[in-house]
């Protein structure tokens, strides 16, 4: 067996060791986008974290790639409904709690490919507490008490370059959680509610990147196939006795499913005047579902789900400052897909207006009680070192190229909402993080 292949399986192997069963419930990249180049990625220089954005990325990359990622997160949080009280939260600490391996690894110098499969079963507990919510119009806290579990998840990526000028590749996806929770009051009692829910996704991403004239490049990527199947299901005493038909339809539960095609669409051009720099900026858009419903946690019926459609902004820049080191800015907006939502017009019986379900429990659920992270913005700036060296060949010269490199940096966001009285959840939220990103890549 090829070292190389063998050095990339010990490290793949390396990430069910390493991780720990609440990081693989919620990682399903290969590798992470990098904040401190504004997540851009499309058509940007190669690397591993470029080819989470554009697997056509991983055809271009000189060498196999192994990188370890550690995030320190710091997050404070305000969320408030009209006539309440603010609620402060703050936490800090390692997210996610344990360094996240990911590789790439060259089949040949124009293929590359990179897998990460999870194919049994790994559990986890859930337990967030204080989680305010309003529920039958009436503000609770609560805690979100239960198990989940990762049932399985496939991650395969190929970049193919038949030039050093053109490359494309795909990206699959597949993923399938279950969970099951109660949501108790916070100052004790008998459970608000208890749901079950349980989702598979399957994603296809394509991409392509190509160098239009010397020192541009742009790239593009398609959402080539999304689905989602959803079953949820909710029993709670707060539903009306003398609605028995709802009642037994929340408890029975009810199966969603969900498939687009060609969404989201990113298209970016990077461009490179000199060999120290590069500026890189992408956009994406993503067309709303309109047929999407969701239970909606303020009267806990399902309903249709408020979308809208998003274009999101992206940019990076890398300035080669000295001979070992590159300095990393970027910027992003990524705007909501979900409003407010809205509330029935007209409560009678013969009524055939649902209103519409924002912010809800499937959402917090996925969250695992936390808040969403859109709209948001995030600046963010740091240093690449590089060390050691790996010399190749290239016709009858040498090539020296860095073997190792270490970055890291600051990154600052915000994410805040303001929903009017009108709308189905009533609500604001602000949201304030900080982030020290610390990456380490080997060449192989």
């Amino acid at each position: 067996m090829p070292i190389k292949l063998l050095i990339y399986i010990v490290f793949a192997l390396g990430a069910w060791l390493n991780l720990a069963p609440q990081e693989l419930y919620a990682q399903i990249q290969i590798g992470t986008p990098n904040p401190l180049t504004g997540r851009t990625g499309a058509a940007g220089p190669a690397s591993i974290d470029a080819a989470t954005i554009n697997p056509a990325q991983a055809g271009l990359m000189s060498f196999s790639e192994l990188q370890l990622s550690l995030n320190y997160l710091s997050t404070s949080s305000q969320l408030r409904y009209p006539g309440n009280d603010a609620v402060h939260t703050t936490k800090a600490g390692l997210n996610p709690a344990a360094p996240l391996p990911s590789g790439v690894f060259k089949i040949t110098p124009w293929l590359g490919l990179s897998v990460f499969a999870v194919p049994f079963e790994f559990k986890v507990d859930i337990n967030k507490s204080n989680i305010p919510m309003l529920i039958l119009n009436q503000q609770q806290s609560v805690d979100m008490v239960g198990d989940g579990a990762l049932e399985h998840l496939y991650n395969v990526m190929l970049g193919i370059a038949p030039s050093k000028s053109y490359a494309f590749g795909i990206n699959f996806i597949h993923t399938a959680l279950r969970g099951d929770v109660a949501l108790v009051p916070s100052i004790g009692g008998d459970p608000i509610a208890t749901v079950s829910l349980h989702t598979n996704k399957t994603d296809v991403r394509l991409g392509t990147k190509f160098r239009l004239v010397p020192g541009l490049y742009l790239g593009a990527v398609v959402g080539a196939f999304t689905s989602t199947q959803t079953h949820m299901s909710i029993q709670s005493s707060l539903i009306s006795s003398n609605d028995p038909a709802a009642a037994a339809q929340n408890q029975n539960g009810g199966d969603t499913t969900s498939t687009t095609s060609l969404n989201p669409i990113r298209i970016g051009m990077a461009v490179q005047p000199s060999n120290i720099l590069v500026i890189s900026t992408d956009f994406e858009y993503q067309r709303a579902d309109k047929s999407q419903r969701r239970y909606s946690i303020v009267d806990l019926k399902e309903k249709p789900l408020d979308t809208a459609d998003t274009l999101s902004f992206y940019m990076g820049s890398e300035a080669r400052l000295w001979d070992t080191g590159v300095l990393l800015l970027g910027a992003l907006y990524e705007p909501s897909a979900i409003g407010p939502g809205k509330k029935r017009l007209d409560t009678g019986t013969t009524s055939t207006d649902e209103g519409q379900t924002g912010f809800g429990f499937l959402d917090l659920a996925q969250g695992l009680g936390e808040v969403p992270d859109k709209p948001q913005w995030m600046l963010g700036g740091g240093v690449r070192w590089f060390f050691g060296k790996i010399v190749t060949k290239v016709g009858k010269k040498k090539r020296t190229d860095p073997r190792m490199m270490l970055e890291g940096g600051l990154v600052y966001g915000e994410t805040s909402i303001g929903v009017d009285e009108t709308g189905e959840q009533p609500g604001a939220y602000l949201v304030r993080r900080t982030q020290i990103p610390i990456k380490f890549n080997y060449r192989f």
